[in-house]
């Protein structure tokens, strides 16, 4: 099963304070989600033995090949469609695919017959994206009549508001967000107990409770259906459902996270998603032409291994970071970001922009470290004001994110803009560990230049193409140079090397080492500008 649509229901909102309600509809999906696996297979008659993988708002089952289960399959993926269009009209949608397959095939007995399972799935998948609905279906969908004329201020859609302006599924997604922060258990019933319950397919309703009212629910209720527990393996009851979910949080709102910030008040979105995922699950295990490693079994255990990465290490590593000195700020401190959706392989986070550099490259290493160096993973980071619609902030890093993705080997990032884009080794190792460095050795042994000097050089260096701009810039360089006297030599030493490398770098011809500078000096004006600059 396959849901289409899940990063635009999370983040086409427009409205302010949008950092709960972006929370509560990603924890909401990832309930979903596994409420449709638990749906189906006591549809089934089948136990969680049968579940493979999900993550990423989709999944993978081991189903007996009968008439019944695929009359099932198909009216389970109808009705849920169906519901799907009631509540959200065509933002959201399920696609179930399925391959027959005998053991042979799973044991890959005939070499390349247990990765032909897999692209068949997706192929039927694939097909069912492209054609969603039927005639009949559209028609409905053209006939319908929208009760008011206003639009939802969170989701632009058009219905009955109330008065803040506000859909009924946006309006109860508010309320859940509240009760996101403070409750860990979430029971699923076959009736509406709460005004902050959520609809779920199937007649079903999601609230959350606290541990002791969950226990009572679950002894006494004929309303409780099942219940789901957050990253907690063990609550009391051996029928509850762990669910790992990445919600490691510094700050509830935008606002908190900017001011959290170094430097310039700004706040930073990261997307990003590990490489070449698919040709490691295609072709991951195989031994040259030695395909026998290619089993059920270590595709299952891989999957699970990086959706407990991405959902649950994701907040152990994000703390423990905070005790360390962080690469970007140079210090140790808090980690000023909050995780907005983790799961399957990718992330998207927000924060403080310079957390945000900070929290990529400690993601980077522990997946590099987790994976045994196997794994990569790429990115784009932008950098934005707190009170910038986060449905254009989304969009944009998702361009950025496609810049790395289109570095051969990937295995990168992009900072603020496309310019910005280099393959991890080149960011960490030049602009970080060189250039970014000689800027902050240059600024602890000499004083006197404030950031109308280091933007000066910026504006040169980005028209360096032009030969008056290099005389400027040597002109400038060589004017500014420190009095031995008053200065000391050390600061004389410093500027020298700074000024030099400057002009070398300005001069490149292949222009990597000017461009790697201009990342560098846009990372430290950022980090030492004020609000006033």
């Amino acid at each position: 099963m396959d849901i289409s649509g899940i990063q635009s229901f999370i983040y086409t909102i427009a409205v302010d304070k949008a950092l709960k309600q972006l929370r509560s509809r990603s924890i909401y999906l990832e309930i979903l989600m596994e409420h449709l696996i638990d749906e189906l297979l006591e549809m089934l008659h089948l136990t969680r033995a049968n579940l493979i993988y999900s993550g990423g708002g989709h999944c993978y089952m081991i189903l007996p090949n009968t008439a019944q289960a695929k009359s099932a399959l198909a009216e389970f993926e109808k009705e849920s469609n169906t519901w799907f269009r009631r509540l959200f009209d065509v933002s959201l949608y399920i696609g179930i695919g399925y391959a027959e397959c005998s053991y042979a095939s799973l044991k890959n007995a005939v070499p390349g017959s247990y990765a032909e399972i897999f692209s068949n799935v997706s192929r039927m998948i694939s097909g069912k994206k492209l054609h969603r609905y039927s005639a009949e279906e559209i028609l409905q969908l053209n006939s319908r009549k929208h009760h008011g004329e206003r639009e939802c201020r969170v989701c632009r859609s058009t219905g009955i508001l109330n008065d803040d302006g506000r859909c009924p599924v946006c309006a109860a997604l508010e309320r859940f967000a509240a009760d996101v922060m403070n409750y860990n258990v979430f029971i699923v019933t076959s009736k509406k107990i709460s005004d902050n319950a959520l609809a779920l397919p199937f007649g079903r309703y999601l609230t959350a409770r606290s541990d002791n009212a969950a226990r009572a629910m679950m002894d006494s209720s004929p309303d409780y259906v099942r219940t789901y527990v957050k990253n907690n393996l063990h609550m009391g009851k051996s029928v509850a459902q762990n669910l790992w979910i990445g919600d490691y949080s510094y700050a509830k709102e935008f606002e908190e996270l900017g001011n959290a910030s170094q430097g310039v008040r700004k706040i930073a979105v990261l997307r990003a998603d590990v490489d070449n995922l698919g040709n490691t699950f295609v072709n991951g295990f195989k031994r040259g032409q030695d395909s026998r490693y290619e089993t059920l079994t270590r595709s299952a255990v891989l999957s699970r291994q990086l959706s407990l990465f991405f959902k649950g290490y994701i907040n152990t590593i994000l703390r423990e970071a905070s005790l360390k000195e962080m690469s970007i700020s140079g210090k140790s401190a808090p980690m000023a970001v909050t995780i907005v959706y983790s799961g399957g392989d990718d992330v998207f986070l927000v924060g403080a922009w310079n957390s945000v550099l900070d929290a990529f490259i400690v993601l980077k290493d522990a997946l590099k470290k987790f994976s045994q160096g196997t794994l990569t993973l790429s990115g784009g980071i932008g950098i934005y004001d707190h009170s910038f619609p986060i449905n254009v902030m989304a969009e944009e890093v998702a361009e950025l994110e496609d810049c790395s993705k289109s570095v051969d080997g990937k295995n990168a990032i992009t900072c603020f803009s496309a310019e910005n884009c280099y393959s991890w080794d080149i960011f960490t190792g030049k602009v970080l560990s060189e250039k970014l460095a000689l800027l902050r050795g240059f600024a602890d042994c000499t004083s006197g230049y404030g950031n109308s000097f280091l933007y000066n050089i910026l504006e040169l260096l980005r028209n360096s193409s032009e030969k008056i701009n290099l005389a400027r810039l040597a002109y400038l360089l060589s004017r500014l140079e420190p009095n031995e006297r008053t200065a000391g030599a050390e600061a004389v030493k410093r500027y020298s090397e700074f000024a030099k490398n400057v002009y070398t770098w300005a001069q490149s011809e292949s222009d990597s080492d000017r461009r790697q500078f201009i990342s560098a000096l846009l990372i430290f004006v950022y980090l030492n500008r004020c609000e006033v600059d």
